[in-house]
């Protein structure tokens, strides 16, 4: 005999479902296309206003390819959500294999049994629901604005770095090439040192220069906050409100041209403005592979 509340939970899924392929469906021929669909229900082309007009290309390699994208819904869940639904698969196939076939162990154990069955089963609908209402269109959303934002991660990345390895080219020749782990504070701190009097205020005119144009990067990524992930926006946040840019100003108000020679006093905010600029390529590296996002795109 059929537990009605455990037919009515399944007719339930398989509406929701239904009406959640049908909804992605028209998403996805909304994207395709470029334009958006008006409804009420799931608002992703709301969410997609900020990149509609971005490039057609784009559009189509977010499109072109549902079952991988859906594939990279699934591998992009969070870990405990799969725990909690594997763990909830092992007791549903536990309790209809082997404990409904045993005698009851106390007073209405069945009845309990249903409960937890039925709501075993609502679970794992809503953990399919979560990965096709929100997962799915979140993957597609990486990869029609990632491209943009992975683009100024690294560009952002690559100011921070710029001045350092100008300075270590100007004393060890301009073919010598500087990786980001040989960057330690004491060696920032004896490169800075060595900065002669006349190029003081040169170079504090060039941190001042990268510094304003990564900020001004910064700015332009605050366009797709929506897309990026938290550990993104923290590195950004940590790099536009640093000491090093806050402190910039008055160090080369102070430092002039008619001051002493080095640099050294940059030497500590810079060296930890660098290590969040290598933060922030590792984050573009693990962005691009983990949605699958395109390496280029057009305007």
């Amino acid at each position: 005999m059929v537990n009605p509340i455990a037919e009515r939970c399944v007719l339930l899924t398989a509406s929701a479902l239904t009406w959640l392929w049908v909804d992605l469906r028209d998403d996805h021929r909304a994207l395709a296309g470029g334009k958006t669909v008006k409804r009420g229900r799931l608002i992703l082309s709301e969410r997609l206003q900020t990149v509609t007009a971005l490039s057609p290309t784009m559009a189509q390699t977010a499109t072109e390819k549902p079952l991988r994208n859906i594939w990279v819904a699934m591998r992009t869940t969070p870990l405990a959500l799969w725990l909690i639904a594997l763990g909830l698969f092992a007791f549903l196939f536990t309790k209809i294999y082997y404990f409904d076939a045993v005698p009851e162990w106390f007073d209405h154990a069945y009845e309990v049994g249903r409960l937890a069955q039925d709501l075993s089963v609502a679970t794992l609908a809503a953990f399919i629901f979560f990965i096709v209402s929100y997962q799915l269109p979140f993957v597609i959303e990486q990869q029609r604005a990632g491209p943009h934002v992975i683009d100024f991660m690294r560009k952002i990345a690559d100011l921070v770095k710029q001045p350092i390895r100008e300075i270590y080219r100007m004393a060890q020749g301009e073919n010598a090439e500087l990786t980001d782990e040989a960057v330690t504070v004491d060696m920032v701190n004896d490169y800075f040192k060595k900065v002669s009097i006349p190029k003081v205020d040169f170079w504090l005119g060039k941190f001042t220069e990268t510094d304003n144009k990564s900020r001004e990067y910064i700015t332009a990524v605050w366009r797709y906050s929506r897309f990026i992930d938290s550990e993104v926006l923290s590195v950004l946040s940590k790099l536009e409100l640093s000491a090093y840019s806050r402190n910039l100003p008055m160090y080369r108000g102070v430092h002039g041209p008619n001051s002493g020679g080095g640099i050294d006093f940059l030497a500590t905010d810079y060296h930890w403005q660098f290590k969040l600029a290598i933060q922030l390529s590792k984050l573009a590296d693990e962005l691009q592979v983990r949605y699958k996002v395109p390496t280029s795109y057009s305007i």
